[in-house]
């Protein structure tokens, strides 16, 4: 690996880092690969809505709120202000590559007793959709 041509692409956001689906294998992807792996699930709208650029989280706040509030009783104090005292902002979404049910990686790992190794044009890589945030509204 060319380090500093690989830290040059970095820099020019010509490469996405992720870490695969089980969390110990560091992936580096193309952005339109990547985009390939994201492309499925945010086209799939049962699961996913366009918003215009708008962020949802003063709407999900607002639907929290008002059931903190109808079921207060059931609630102690701690929860309520567990729930709705913290400053929230908008969640981030992400895909782990799933490399381990890609069988093009796969047969190519068996093979390689390298630490690195360079595939293109994987096809069938899948990837698992992530929502987080320390402070949005799914924490």
């Amino acid at each position: 690996i060319n380090l500093d041509k690989l830290m040059n692409r970095i820099s020019k956001n010509e490469i996405i880092i992720k870490s695969d689906d089980k969390g110990n294998i560091n992936i580096i992807l193309d952005p339109f690969d990547y985009w390939n792996i994201c492309k499925p699930h945010l086209s799939n709208t049962d699961y996913y809505v366009d918003m215009q650029n708008s962020d949802p989280t003063d709407f999900i706040m607002n639907h929290v709120k008002n059931y903190a509030e109808k079921y207060s009783s059931c609630l102690t104090e701690k929860e309520k202000e567990y729930l709705l005292k913290y400053k929230y902002k908008i969640a981030n979404f992400y895909m782990l590559p799933k490399i381990h049910k890609c069988q093009q990686i796969n047969s190519i790992l068996q093979t390689s007793n390298s630490e690195y190794v360079e595939i293109k044009n994987c096809l069938n890589l899948m990837g698992r959709p992530i929502v987080a945030g320390s402070a949005s509204h799914t924490h």
